[in-house]
C-alpha cells in the first residue's frame, strides 16, 4: 500500500511541476489569414516577457466562429503554426519538434507550436527587444545629499534648479536626493516620455524625475504641501506664463502628463517668503521665524542692523527663485504648455512586416510623440496642425537595427506608409544624437 501511495504522490507532484513549467496560449486569426500581423507579434512578445528561461510554450492557432461563438481549429491551421514557428524561432525561441497535433478542447485537428524560451541578452525583466528603451541604457542618475533643516539650491549638470526651502522635505535627517533630467529630445524617445496630455499633444519645457530618501535609513521622503519645492528648468529661463507643472498619471498603462491632483493649476511663483531657523550645536530647531513679503524681511534687518551685509546677500540669491515652478509632490515631472496652433488626429501606416516602435518629433512645438499601433494603422492623437516634423520608425531584431525617417508637415489627410530599411545600428544613435 505504502509504495502505491509513493507512486501516486511521486506522479502527483510530477505532474503539478510539468503543469507550472508549460503555458498554453491561444492565438486567434481572421478567417483565410495565414500571415501573422503586427497585433499577433506584440501578443507573442508580451508572452515571452512573462516566461522564464527554458520554460515551454504551446501555441494553437484558432478562428473564432462567429456562429457559435467559439474558437475552433481551421483548415489552414498547420499553414498557420508553421508561420507562427517560423516567427518565434527568428525572435529568440527554440522549437521543439515540429508543429503537430496536440489534445485540446476545440474542433478540428489541433495544431499546435511547442517551443521553450531560450536565453536571450535581449529579453530582461520583461521589456520587448525592438524597442528603444531596451536597447539604450538607463538614463544617468544624478544625487545629492541635503539638510532639510536648511534653505538649499541644488543644480542638475543639464540646468535644472531646485530650491529647497527649509523644513520642505518632512524629515529632519540628512535627506539624499535622486535627480534624472530628460531635455534632449531623444531622451524623451528613448525613456517613453511621450509629451501627451489626454490625447493632446503639449509642448516641453524640460522633464525630470526626482526622488528624496534619508541618507541612513532609505526611508522615502516626501515634500512639505504647505511649502513646497521651487523649480527651475534648464528650457524654461525664458519664463512663459503658459508652462505649467505636469505630472505623469499613475493611472495610465501609457505616458500620459496631467496636472497635478487638487492643484488645478500651478502658475508662475511670484510671491516672496524667507524663512529664518535658530540651531543649536547638534542641528535642532530652536526657533522658526516666517516672513511673507520682502518689506517684512527688510524691517527685520534694520532691527538687526549688524546682519544687515549677510542677510541682503541671501535676499540676492532667493530673488533669483521668484519665478520659479512650485511643486508639491517627488517622482516624474514635466515642464508644459498647451500649444496654440491647431490640432488634428494624425495617423499614418505602419509597416507590415517589422514590429516597430514610431515617433513624430515636432521642430518648432518642442514635443515627441510615441504611436500606437491597431491592425497596422498607427495613429498619434492630436497633434498642431501644419507644423514641420519628423516621422521616425525605428526597430532592434538581436543585433540587427531597421529604421525609418521622413521630414513631414502633419495635415487634414495623410497617406504616409512606412517601410522600415535594415541599418548599422550607428546609423540610429547618430539620428537620435542629431535631434
Amino acid at each position: 500500500m505504502r509504495y502505491y501511495l509513493s507512486i501516486l504522490f511521486l506522479t502527483t507532484q510530477f505532474i503539478q511541476v510539468y503543469a507550472s513549467s508549460v503555458i498554453t496560449h491561444n492565438l486567434i486569426f481572421q478567417r483565410d489569414q495565414v500571415k501573422l500581423n503586427l497585433e499577433q507579434k506584440e501578443e507573442i512578445y508580451s508572452l515571452m516577457s512573462q516566461m522564464y528561461q527554458g520554460q515551454r510554450l504551446i501555441l494553437y492557432p484558432v478562428t473564432k466562429d462567429d456562429g457559435s461563438n467559439t474558437y475552433l481549429f481551421s483548415k489552414m491551421a498547420q499553414e498557420q503554426a508553421q508561420e507562427t514557428a517560423e516567427y518565434m524561432i527568428s525572435i529568440g525561441f527554440q522549437l521543439i519538434g515540429t508543429p503537430r497535433n496536440f489534445p485540446s478542447q476545440y474542433k478540428g485537428y489541433s495544431v499546435g507550436v511547442d517551443v521553450k524560451l531560450q536565453t536571450s541578452p535581449y529579453h530582461q525583466q520583461g521589456e520587448a527587444p525592438f524597442g528603444l528603451e531596451a536597447n539604450y541604457p538607463e538614463k544617468k542618475a544624478q544625487f545629492f545629499l541635503v539638510n532639510p533643516l536648511r534653505d538649499t539650491t541644488i543644480y542638475g549638470e543639464e540646468g535644472t534648479e531646485i530650491h529647497i526651502p527649509a523644513l520642505a522635505l518632512t524629515s529632519r535627517h540628512p535627506v539624499q536626493v535622486k535627480l534624472k533630467e530628460y531635455y534632449a529630445l531623444a531622451d524623451l524617445m528613448i525613456n517613453d516620455m511621450s509629451t501627451i496630455s489626454n490625447g493632446s499633444m503639449i509642448e516641453t519645457g524640460g522633464s525630470i524625475f526626482l526622488d528624496a530618501r534619508e541618507a541612513k535609513s532609505k526611508r522615502k521622503v516626501s515634500v512639505n504641501k504647505n511649502i513646497g519645492l521651487s523649480l527651475g528648468f534648464a528650457n524654461g529661463k525664458h519664463r512663459d506664463t503658459a508652462m505649467q507643472i505636469f505630472v505623469k498619471d499613475s493611472r495610465a498603462k501609457k505616458m500620459n502628463w496631467v496636472l497635478p491632483p487638487n492643484k488645478p493649476r500651478v502658475e508662475i511663483v511670484k510671491t516672496w517668503s524667507m524663512t529664518k531657523l535658530t540651531l543649536d550645536a547638534e542641528g535642532n530647531v530652536l526657533d522658526s521665524q516666517r516672513f511673507n513679503s520682502k518689506a517684512e524681511w527688510l524691517a527685520h534687518l534694520k532691527i538687526e542692523g549688524e546682519k544687515v551685509k549677510k542677510m541682503k546677500e541671501d535676499q540676492k540669491k532667493k530673488q533669483e527663485n521668484q519665478d520659479k515652478l512650485k511643486i508639491y509632490n517627488l517622482g516624474h515631472i514635466n515642464c508644459d504648455r498647451f500649444p496654440e496652433e491647431p490640432k488634428i488626429q494624425f495617423a499614418v501606416q505602419g509597416d507590415q512586416e517589422i514590429l516597430a516602435e514610431y515617433f513624430i518629433v515636432f521642430n518648432d512645438v518642442k514635443g515627441v510623440l510615441k504611436g500606437n499601433e491597431n491592425s497596422g494603422r498607427v495613429t498619434f492623437g492630436k497633434v498642431p496642425k501644419n507644423t514641420k516634423a519628423k516621422l521616425i520608425a525605428v526597430s532592434f531584431q538581436g543585433d540587427q537595427a531597421f529604421y525609418y525617417s521622413k521630414n513631414i508637415i502633419p495635415k487634414s489627410a495623410m497617406n504616409t506608409i512606412v517601410s522600415l530599411d535594415k541599418v548599422d545600428r550607428s546609423v540610429v544613435d547618430r539620428a537620435l544624437a542629431g535631434l
